[in-house]
This record gives structure tokens, C-alpha cells and sequence, in this order.
């Protein structure tokens, strides 16, 4: 059976200007109930990422700012075009594909969306867990943004790295929620949905942040 991995990542690194790609099986990932049916015949996950601009995230002070969620926003708009273009390129192969919405909630309560972009970027090899709960790469640290494509498409997955964040600490002092510990299982996730609650009163409207993805940014540091 034919393998369409490198394939896939030519297209995706040619045509779509996407410097993360990923491939991750299934399995272990978290899906939400509503799609956990799919499990079974998606056997893989596609993973892309585009990053954020390191001059956009020197702007925050105490929280996010308009100039975030307008940058926010675009990355989510060009993830999520991407997706549906890589969804395409595998249909027209004559196999299935669903791109999963990069920030879609459907549970506010919890902050859940249908699928986990970060678990998945973890298990493909191209990022690792950071003490801030996000998935971080060594080319930008926490500076990126993902989304994926569940498919059953052949492809070969990614090996998990072998990495944490060492002595890097950067991220604890950075969090206005006080959330972040010495390390993932230390960090208090209901805190920090308290405080992006508190922050969509700042006439922006959505739960982001961005104060702990400020300082962390993978190779350029």
C-alpha cells in the first residue's frame, strides 16, 4: 500500500507555506464524544501549525491586547483554510478526511473543542509538553498555532521527542493567574480559565491570553 507522508509534507511545505507537519496515530488521542465513533476509521491524525509572530506577543503587558486577537484570529483563519485544503488533497486521493476547526469550543464550561491539536502535535514528534500546559517545538517554542485532519489516508507517524523545558522557568512568572508549576501535572487549569474569563471583559471576547507563550521561543532564545 502506498505511503503519502512525504507527499503530503511537500504539498503542505510547497503550496501552503506550513512549517510544522505532523502525523500522529490516533489511538492515544483525546476526542470528544461526539466524534469518538471516528477513532476507528481515522487511524491517523495530519497536524500543522503555523507560528506566531514573536513581534505581535512583545506587545502583551498584563494580558492580551487587540493587536493579539486580531493576530489570533488571522492564524486561526489560515489554519483552518489549510486544513480544508489538505482535507481536499486526500479526498481527491479517494480517502476520507475531517479537518478539525483550530478554536472551535463547544464546551464553554471546560474550555473542550471536538479534538486536541496539542495532544497531537505532542504524539507526532513535533512538539513536547511544556510547563504551561501548551505544546512547545524547539523551532518556536510556544509560538505556533495548530490544527488537524483526521484521515485514513496511509502515512507513517512521527516519533514522540524525547525533550522537556529543562531549566527554563521563563513562563511561571509570566502567568497573571499564578497557574503554572514546576511542572505540567503542577498546573492549575481551572485558575487559568478563570483569568481568560476575567480577561474577555476587556472588549476582546474570547478566552485567550497569551502571557505564557511571551517569553518562550524555542531556538530564537
Amino acid at each position: 500500500m502506498q505511503d503519502y507522508t512525504l507527499e503530503l509534507k511537500k504539498y503542505c511545505r510547497d503550496k501552503l507555506e506550513i512549517p510544522l507537519f505532523g502525523v500522529a496515530e490516533t489511538d492515544n488521542l483525546w476526542f470528544h464524544p461526539e466524534i469518538e465513533s471516528l477513532r476507528q476509521k481515522m487511524l491517523f491524525a495530519v497536524v500543522l501549525g503555523y507560528k506566531l509572530a514573536y513581534g505581535v506577543t512583545e506587545t502583551l503587558m498584563d494580558g492580551p491586547n487587540k493587536l493579539y486577537f486580531a493576530h489570533y484570529r488571522q492564524l486561526n483563519y489560515l489554519l483552518d483554510r489549510s486544513a480544508t485544503r489538505v482535507a481536499q488533497w486526500i479526498e481527491l486521493k479517494g480517502y476520507n478526511a475531517l479537518p478539525i476547526p483550530a478554536s472551535q469550543t463547544i464546551d464553554w464550561e471546560n474550555q473542550y473543542g471536538h479534538f486536541s491539536h496539542r495532544h497531537a502535535a505532542v504524539e507526532s514528534g513535533l512538539a513536547f509538553w511544556g510547563r504551561n500546559n501548551l505544546a512547545i517545538t524547539p523551532q518556536f517554542g510556544a509560538h505556533q498555532r495548530w490544527v488537524s485532519i483526521l484521515t485514513d489516508i496511509p502515512l507513517t507517524p512521527g516519533k514522540k521527542l524525547n525533550m522537556d523545558c529543562g531549566e527554563c522557568r521563563a513562563c511561571i512568572g509570566m502567568c497573571p493567574a499564578n497557574a503554572i508549576g514546576e511542572n505540567i501535572q503542577q498546573f492549575n487549569r481551572q485558575d487559568c480559565i478563570d483569568m481568560l474569563k476575567q480577561f474577555t471583559k476587556r472588549g476582546i471576547g474570547h478566552y485567550i491570553c497569551g502571557m505564557c507563550i511571551k517569553p518562550c521561543k524555542g531556538n530564537k532564545k
